[in-house]
């Protein structure tokens, strides 16, 4: 059986999952999960903001900012100077956990994969046949490895790793460790997880033997991960990139770093 709270943070998640907030959840432990969901992310501890700088944050969660700001002072999440010039983050980010996703995180990984991809514009809508595919973490669990990040007792991301050969390797050659979907909680601004993720999926490369490289595809009309991964050491490998035949006009650029 789930801890109260843990059920209350996974209830409040799928409440941000429905859109804009237009009020908060009825019960106490559902509204303050929510609520330390949202401070941690929009002012954590050892963060501050002026007044316009907290709204600016908090539009990323609702339209009715002085509602929300209200509530996180009320509730001490935020604490607020007298004359209103300055708010102060009071709570401190949980540290980030990566594990093996279980059977009980099958749920969670699907909704943050569908949310992450729908919130990104990548596709229209979840019903798609790729995204109908991503659907089914249990199945890819069954043949692969799918790995969680988890925060507070929350999942925040996940990722899924296959060597070649295996059929969730898309591009992977022998030798070679492959990462896809890669997806974070659209909810959860600045987080590093991604980040994490991305060095632990190198860490676990150079603990596996013969492996020589991690690589990985994207579509190269995407920005964000054509931004991320240069960043965080992966190179452009064009000579492999891929062009589907059955989805044409579809570019998927591959990127790879050796270990």
């Amino acid at each position: 059986m789930s801890h109260p709270r843990t059920t209350s943070r996974s209830l409040a998640a799928r409440f941000l999952s429905r859109g804009p907030l237009e009020r908060l959840p009825k019960r106490e432990d559902d509204r303050l999960a929510l609520l330390e969901l949202v401070a941690r992310q929009v002012l954590p501890l050892g963060e501050s903001s002026d007044e316009p700088g907290l709204n600016l944050r908090l539009r990323g969660f609702s339209a009715d900012t002085a509602m929300l700001r209200r509530a996180l002072v009320d509730h001490g999440l935020v604490e607020r100077a007298q004359d209103g010039s300055r708010y102060d983050g009071v709570l401190e980010l949980p540290p980030l956990v990566i594990r093996p996703a279980t059977e009980e995180d099958d749920a969670e990984v699907n909704r943050i994969t569908v949310a992450a991809y729908l919130a990104a514009g990548y596709f229209p809508d979840a019903r798609s046949g790729y995204m109908l595919r991503i659907q089914d973490a249990a199945a890819r669990r069954a043949v692969t490895d799918v790995w969680v990040a988890e925060r507070g007792g929350e999942v925040i991301a996940a990722v899924t790793l296959a060597e070649a050969g295996n059929e969730w390797a898309d591009v992977a050659a022998p030798g070679e460790l492959e990462f896809r979907l890669l997806v974070v909680d659209p909810h959860i601004q600045r987080s590093g997880a991604g980040k994490a993720i991305v060095a632990e999926i190198l860490d676990e490369a150079r603990r596996r033997a013969g492996i020589e490289r991690v690589v990985l595809t994207t579509n190269a009309v995407w920005p964000a991960p054509n931004a991320l991964y240069p960043r965080l050491g992966f190179a452009r490998v064009p000579e492999r990139d891929r062009f589907p035949e059955d989805v044409p006009g579809l570019h998927l650029v591959v990127y790879a770093q050796d270990i």
